[in-house]
């Protein structure tokens, strides 16, 4: 029993390991993509959302490069804060991304 429990345990960290390596993967391009929309000549509003931390940190980057206003709310992000930034987004017509 034990042992079984260390290959489960051993088996979903590598599959987290695996998930979030896909992210990073993918963040250039997706990078690069939010950044085009960011930058075209509609300026729509959009929202953007990612799992990892990392992958959330690489669009804000990408949106800070691209000197787009967005707002970020994540895990980290206090309670109290969250429909200040929900309503800036919502109200603020120069704010364009929301990073979720």
């Amino acid at each position: 029993q034990e042992t079984r429990d260390e290959a489960g345990r051993e088996a979903r960290r590598m599959m987290t390991e695996l998930w979030q390596a896909s992210g990073m993967a993918k963040l250039p391009a997706v990078q690069e993509y939010v950044a085009m929309m960011a930058e075209g000549l509609e300026r729509e509003k959009f929202l953007v959302f990612a799992h990892h931390l990392e992958v959330l940190d690489g669009l804000e980057a990408a949106m800070k490069a691209a000197k787009a206003l967005y707002i970020r709310i994540d895990g980290r992000t206090d309670m109290r804060e969250r429909h200040d930034l929900v309503t800036r987004f919502q109200e603020d017509p120069t704010v364009q991304v929301a990073i979720l």
